[in-house]
């Protein structure tokens, strides 16, 4: 249950596995509803000088569907540190990042998808609804790093990622999404 629920989380939250497994329950923030991950966690591809830099951390909105994701992860690992901890003995206390790799391969999706196009799949199909692509690359935690509003634009655009992210979880539920 908790590699699908990895799985799934992938898919809903566009973030890169090796950022997800590392997820800490403490990283939510109730009053912003949304989930805060440091610019140092392994997987946002952050250059040096920017990790441990508040401005550079990656901000997903919480929504209902993904509300009962993690309220199912919560009842097996919410007394642990890490959201996706691992009951295996291991290298880590969390689940391997290729673990839902290795999920969707049992499902039989070998050389047909793996959890990183998940966020080629969401990119397209948002693009086509009509979401800029600067905003789907904040969503994906991508870093603009063009011109001189670079040093200038600190904006979180919690709001307008909020539709992308409800709107991107609506479409998988519309086609049988289930947690």
């Amino acid at each position: 249950r908790l590699v699908n629920l990895a799985t799934k989380a992938s898919l809903m939250t566009l973030t890169r596995v090796s950022s997800l497994v590392r997820w800490k329950w403490e990283w939510f923030d109730e009053k912003l509803n949304c989930w805060i991950i440091p610019s140092d966690t392994k997987g946002l591809k952050r250059l040096k000088k920017y990790k441990n830099d508040k401005e550079y951390n990656h901000y997903i909105p919480h929504t209902h569907q993904f509300e009962v994701l993690m309220n199912n992860l919560y009842s097996i690992n919410g007394n642990k540190e890490y959201v996706f901890h691992s009951p295996y003995k291991g290298n880590n206390p969390f689940l391997s990042s290729q673990t839902p790799n290795d999920h969707l391969i049992q499902l039989g999706f070998k050389g047909r998808q793996d959890a990183h196009g998940f966020r080629h799949v969401a990119s397209t199909e948002l693009n086509e609804r009509g979401f800029d692509e600067l905003l789907l690359g904040k969503c994906l935690s991508h870093m603009n790093n063009q011109g001189v509003m670079k040093n200038y634009n600190e904006a979180k655009l919690l709001k307008q990622k909020r539709k992308v992210f409800e709107s991107w979880h609506e479409l998988l539920f519309e086609n049988g999404l289930r947690i």
